[in-house]
């Protein structure tokens, strides 16, 4: 019997991720991204600390429906900046923070389950 939960097609799946970069498919990035089920943006930052706020807001405005953004900060969970954490909060996104490795897993997983969900993954 396959177990195997079915995904639909054009939907943004972590294939693979390690120092550097992510698949998501069959496409390889080598930056940050801000991931949804259906859109993906390359983000030229290697720390949440130098993380572009505004960029940040706008790509959040478009998917007002994500239901949990899932923050992987590198290789080690670290605290998110204040700035990120207070425009999170004013927009009323909830998001849970963890390293990458553990963001790229959950994802895939509450994908997997049909939820409205975004990560945003630091390289490590």
């Amino acid at each position: 019997m396959d177990i195997t939960p079915l995904i639909e097609s054009g939907t943004n799946i972590i294939s693979g991720y390690g120092t550097g970069s992510f698949t998501i498919g069959e496409d390889r990035y080598e930056d940050s991204i801000l991931l949804f089920p259906k859109n993906l943006h390359e983000l030229k930052t290697t720390s949440l600390h130098t993380i572009d706020i505004d960029c940040i807001k706008s790509h959040i405005h478009e998917y007002n429906d994500v239901e949990l953004l899932l923050i992987g900060t590198g290789e080690h969970h670290v605290p998110i900046p204040q700035n990120l954490n207070d425009l999170l909060s004013a927009l009323g996104v909830r998001f849970d923070v963890m390293n990458t490795g553990a963001a790229c897993r959950t994802y895939n997983v509450l994908l997997a389950e049909g939820r409205d969900i975004g990560a945003l993954l630091i390289t490590t």
